[in-house]
């Protein structure tokens, strides 16, 4: 099992995190690419030029296309997931499902890149030390979505 941080959005965490709770689902950003099973992509490398093309504005290609990637590939069903809102570490979720495109699901932005969720009793701040209180080789800070480790 791994253990993820997601920020559930770069501006409005908040209300980001509450959309999660409502809707049980945890989501990521560049919706504009479209359905990542339909394009076939086979790394996060394979997705940076369609988010540039897409988002030209964007700086953070890189660490964009490397959470979309591990939200579609590497996560797998039973993973957590800590949820950075207010403050780093606001709750722990579960992963119950594989990866969904779901463009009628988002109230705000594009953030239709989305897996559904539980949410549990656990504690964040433990679950975080439990995993080592570091992020996983390779991983870049700034992601939204970044790997912490595993258990």
């Amino acid at each position: 099992m791994n253990i993820w941080r997601l920020k559930t959005h770069h501006i409005d965490a908040d209300s980001a995190f509450e959309w999660t709770r409502k809707h049980e689902r945890i989501a990521v950003g560049f919706g504009e690419i479209g359905d990542l099973r339909r394009l076939k992509f086979s790394s996060a490398n394979d997705l940076k030029a369609v988010i540039k093309e897409q988002y030209p504005q964007w700086r953070s290609v890189s660490s964009g296309s490397r959470s979309l990637w591990n939200l579609f590939h590497e996560m797998q069903r039973d993973d957590l997931v800590l949820l950075s809102a207010r403050k780093a570490r606001v709750a722990v979720v579960r992963v119950l499902d594989d990866y969904v495109f779901d463009d009628g699901n988002r109230s705000t932005d594009d953030y239709f890149h989305q897996r559904r969720v539980e949410f549990t009793n656990l504690d964040p701040e433990k679950v975080w030390r439990d995993a080592g209180a570091a992020f996983a080789h390779g991983e870049g800070i700034y992601q939204t979505l970044i790997r912490v480790g595993s258990q």
